[in-house]
């Protein structure tokens, strides 16, 4: 990967601007980190977050961008979460092609939810974080309910009538919380995080501060809904794409 990164997109928060900023940089963290909530748990913010505090990041979404991307790359990247579930069903390593990243959230394709499979990824980065990102679970399928044809996708796939994937999926929400709970208090437990979206960023920044990657929980705010994006005032800006320095871990 080169050594600078293309931004489009600016957001603007307090009528100041994220991204870009004089001066900024991305740094890379030395060690992968991974979001293994669903989709539908604050994942824009929380890519935004992450871009915003200088860490390298793929939010797939489910159109098939990279969020952060110029438009002009668009065609020319494949689908991040699409690429990892074919690493995974040919038991590669789930990153493998991705090394210029280091966060990933959002690891929902269709109808497939790739964080339910978080053993493998620790199996392929031992020293990775795991962010379980998570919310009621009332509001969550309510929103994962409206979000786009997600219920017909998967009532489809699935051969299931729309009731049965939100029983399927209130299921394994439950399922999923339980199974990472227990499997990282036995395995990684200084590497697993649990954060519900309507708790201090604050949280999310001591537990990265805890391993030497510092985090900016002044600029997390609440960026998007089903539907549509809602930004605080003057809502968004898009920039020209800017050429930004990427940093190795270990450079002051």
């Amino acid at each position: 990967m080169d050594n600078t990164y293309p931004l489009r997109a600016a957001l603007f928060h307090d009528a100041t601007p994220v991204l870009p900023r004089p001066g900024f940089a991305f740094r890379r963290t030395g060690r992968k980190i991974i979001f293994i909530g669903f989709n539908k748990t604050a994942t824009s913010s929380l890519a935004m977050l992450m871009m915003a505090s200088g860490i390298l990041t793929i939010h797939s979404s489910g159109n098939g961008k990279l969020f952060g991307r110029p438009e002009a790359e668009q065609a020319t990247i494949p689908h991040a979460t699409r690429h990892i579930k074919a690493n995974l069903d040919a038991q590669r390593p789930p990153l493998h092609g991705l090394e210029g990243y280091d966060v990933f959230i959002d690891l929902t394709v269709g109808p497939h939810d790739l964080n339910l499979r978080f053993a493998e990824f620790h199996a392929a980065y031992p020293d990775a974080l795991f962010i379980l990102n998570t919310r009621s679970v009332q509001g969550w399928l309510a929103s994962r309910r409206a979000h786009k044809k997600l219920v017909q996708i998967t009532a489809k796939y699935l051969v299931l009538r729309p009731w049965q994937v939100l029983e399927k999926w209130r299921n394994d929400f439950a399922t999923h919380h339980a199974n990472a709970r227990t499997y990282f208090a036995r395995n990684a437990p200084d590497q697993f995080f649990e954060w519900p979206v309507s708790a201090p960023p604050e949280q999310l920044a001591t537990f990265f501060a805890r391993h030497d990657i510092p985090l900016a929980p002044s600029l997390y705010f609440h960026i998007r809904e089903t539907g549509g994006l809602f930004l605080p005032p003057p809502l968004k800006a898009i920039a020209h794409p800017t050429e930004i320095p990427i940093l190795p871990s270990n450079q002051p």
